[in-house]
């Protein structure tokens, strides 16, 4: 019988069954503790891992937070190189056409337009300023080749910067 069911039927326990019985408890107890530290020590375990893994989660937003922003700038960038070229293509296209027309003025006036100019010219003041203007036209030529090739220097190198952005924006 057990210790509690002993005084109500009437029988004394006996010490045997007694100590019996109090060693089973005390080995449920045991086995219990066991159990709670187990427990207890698997809920740690999985309580740091739950730490590094919100760690790491955080990380990686704040990672791909940077990602984003440094993207977004280089798309900015992007855009601004694209619109750069644009619009230095335009200039290049102006200042070819100015220099077409000016190339095709020289070409219908034939060669050596000083010479005709000396020949056909009575009067020597008129022909000095003729020939400060065609000197004039000549360095206006000379210094807008010069432009177009700055132009197109800094078109190959916007097309470079914009093929490195590129690059990195993917």
């Amino acid at each position: 019988l057990p210790l509690w069911l002993g005084p109500a039927y009437g029988a004394a326990p006996s010490p045997e069954s007694t100590q019996a019985e109090l060693r089973q408890v005390r080995g449920r107890i045991d086995s219990i503790r066991k159990a709670i530290n187990e427990d207890v020590q698997r809920r740690d375990a999985v309580t740091v891992q739950l730490k590094d893994t919100e760690l790491g989660i955080q990380t990686a937003q704040q990672k791909l937070s940077a990602t984003r922003t440094e993207r977004q700038a280089v798309e900015s960038r992007l855009r601004e190189l694209r619109a750069e070229q644009a619009a230095t293509e335009r200039q290049v296209e102006e200042e070819r056409e100015a220099l077409a027309g000016e190339l095709k003025v020289a070409y219908l006036n034939g060669r050596d337009e000083r010479l005709k100019l000396l020949l056909n010219q009575k009067d020597p003041a008129m022909l000095g300023r003729m020939l400060a203007y065609y000197g004039y036209f000549g360095q206006a030529r000379a210094e807008r080749i010069n432009a177009i090739r700055d132009h197109v220097a800094h078109l190959e190198l916007l097309a470079a910067h914009g093929r490195y952005a590129e690059m990195w924006a993917l």
